[in-house]
Formats: structure tokens, sequence, C-alpha cells
């Protein structure tokens, strides 16, 4: 198995890929050079255009062919960037469709979530393989969300089907049980001492409607 960490050369390579990133998220959010530092500049980041120049001219895909420019990025940068470009940091450093590096383009993202760690070779350490748990949870109680979305959405569309149509509603204990779902993994974190993902007002407000209790939480909005 690819060791994920030599998919992150810190030396100027993954410079490079995050200033290729960069570069094509920001034409395709038509920013221009001069709009991508101001808005950089509005997190507290004292970028201007030479400074967006200066990045993109790791590029490959820049006039300069990977020569010269910016050689290293930093931390705050890198997530200020995903922030105002508006994708998942793990983007900026490598994609599903990446094969320059060779090997499985999902190693980097999967090892960010704490997966596709050869844990034969070295296990994650204590704190490591809690925090892939809580990662697990996270994922789920989204998907959760989603699908109580989706039901939200059918009963509201049934709703307005006139009476004796042949689609059945999701049921009312469908969304019980959904919800208590929800509650069984909001009640991991308070066991992992963790804070919980946000639980949107919605989903709250209809738990209480239906009579699910679910654990108070100051991740909810």
């Amino acid at each position: 198995m690819d060791d994920p960490a030599e998919r992150l050369d810190p030396g100027s390579s993954i410079t490079a890929v995050v200033a290729d990133r960069v570069r094509q998220a920001r034409r395709q959010a038509d920013l221009s050079q001069a709009e991508l530092a101001e808005r950089m500049a509005s997190r507290g980041l004292p970028w201007t255009r030479s400074t967006v120049i200066n990045l993109e001219r790791r590029s490959g895909g820049g006039r300069g062919r990977g020569a010269g420019g910016r050689g290293s990025i930093g931390l705050h940068e890198w997530l200020a960037l995903a922030d105002v470009l508006r994708v998942p940091p793990a983007w900026l450093l490598v994609g599903p469709t990446d094969r320059d590096a060779g090997g499985d383009p999902w190693t980097v993202p999967l090892w960010i979530m704490g997966r596709g760690v050869d844990e034969v070779r070295e296990p994650l350490s204590p704190a490591g393989r809690a925090y892939r748990e809580y990662l697990k949870v996270v994922v789920h109680m989204d998907q959760l969300v989603e699908h109580f979305d989706s039901m939200q959405s059918r009963r509201f569309t049934d709703s307005l089907r006139p009476s004796g149509a042949l689609v059945p509603p999701d049921s009312e204990e469908d969304e019980r049980e959904l919800l208590r779902t929800m509650a069984f993994f909001l009640t991991k974190f308070s066991t992992w001492k963790m804070r919980p993902p946000a639980i949107p007002s919605r989903v709250r407000s209809r738990a209480d409607e239906l009579g699910v209790e679910l654990p108070d939480a100051t991740g909810s909005d």
C-alpha cells in the first residue's frame, strides 16, 4: 500500500499542486487574482495580487510552468484558500483524478479522514483511532440529516398530491426511527467528551413534534 505521507511531499511539489488547484478554482469561480487577494485579506491574511501571482507561478499550468514562484504555503493560508474558493481543504492537496504522483488517488483523502492507513505496519495512536471513530460518526450524522431532509421534502410533496394517489408517504414512525438513530449517535459524543456536530434547528423542531428527545448539544444552531 502507498504511504500517504509520500504523496504529500513537504517540499515544492505539494506547493505546486496547491498552486495549480488555486488557479483552477479561482478561474471556475470567475475571480481575478486581485479579487482572490482581497478575499484573503478580508480574513486577516496580508495577501495582495502579487501574492496570488507568485503562488500561481508554481502551477504547472501557469506561464512559469512550475518554475520559480512561491516555495511553500502556510497551514492557515491553505485553510483560508479552501474557505474563500468554497472547496474542501483536501481538494487543494489531491483529488480523485490525480495520477501524476502514482498509486491510488484516494490515498490522501482517506488518510486525512483517518482511514486507509496501514495499521499492520504501524498502528494509529490511541488519539488517532479515537478521532477516526469521531469522523465516522460525524459523516454518518451528516448523512442522516440529508436523509431527514429528503423525508421532509417528500412529506411536503405528498401533501400536495390528490387524495387516493398511489404513492405512499414516509410514515411518522420512519421519521421517529431516523431521529432515534441520531439520538443514539449524539450520545457517543458525550461518551467521548467531544463536541457534537451541529444539529439543524429544523431537525430538533421535528423531533419535538414527534416526541423524540435529542440530547442537548452545544453544536446545534
